[in-house]
């Protein structure tokens, strides 16, 4: 038996969720390679008894269209399934940003939305990637303009009920500095995802990351196999 195949079993999803009162489930992108829709993904989810599916990108969300979010919504409400809806870089300095999309405040206000019709309490985005510790914007820039782009969200976000989470992404940030944005753009608003496994990219302790470092109120947490 694989670590996956146990972290998915029904009993020990059951027995975990008991003894800790969290929700367990998927992130969609531990499942990214298999090219399942939306009502698929939630399927496959649903057999394991996840209670939590994570569209961590819009890709796996299928579209923001409207009536399509609407559909994924219900579906995962009939099998009794909260989603949690994200999208990658706001940052539109960092190496990660698809400006093609539009700037970083029409895509984050897009996905919010998105968020909302889904009944989705968060929308989670990330800064960048470890590459931008190298690009020409400094990491201090970086963490500025993605402060400037939440800031610039906040009322739509708050109108929306929505809380935008942030992630340790890929050694992008050190817990010191996603905490420092968190604290820059606002905590009435901002709250951190936390990838339990990226910490090493940054060369950081898990526990250092979790438990002294990040006290900005996290909203979800990703384990190794990042189940939420």
């Amino acid at each position: 038996m694989t670590r996956r195949q146990f972290a998915a079993m029904p009993l020990i999803t059951s027995a975990l969720a008991a003894a800790n009162d969290v929700q367990l489930g998927i992130d969609l992108f531990s499942v990214r390679s298999q090219g399942w829709t939306a009502f698929e993904h939630l399927d496959y989810a649903a057999k394991f008894g996840a209670k939590v599916v994570h569209f961590s990108e819009i890709r796996f969300l299928g579209s923001l269209e409207d009536e399509h979010v609407k559909k994924v919504a219900a579906h995962a409400k009939k099998l009794g399934i909260t989603l949690e809806i994200g999208m990658r870089s706001i940052c539109p300095t960092s190496t990660s940003f698809d400006a093609k999309q539009g700037t970083a405040e029409e895509q984050l206000k897009r996905v919010i939305h998105a968020a909302h019709l889904a009944d989705s309490r968060l929308v989670r985005c990330f800064l960048g990637t470890m590459a931008d510790r190298q690009s020409a914007t400094p990491l201090e820039g970086n963490i500025e303009n993605t402060a400037k782009t939440l800031r610039a969200c906040r009322s739509f976000a708050q109108d929306h009920n929505i809380k935008v989470a942030v992630e340790n992404h890929a050694g992008d940030m050190q817990a010191r500095e996603l905490k420092g944005l968190i604290e820059l753009a606002g905590k009435d608003f901002v709250g951190a995802v936390i990838d339990s496994g990226n910490p090493v990219w940054a060369l950081e302790d898990p526990h250092l990351t979790f438990g002294k470092r990040l006290k900005a109120s996290p909203c979800s947490v990703l384990a190794w196999v990042r189940a939420t």
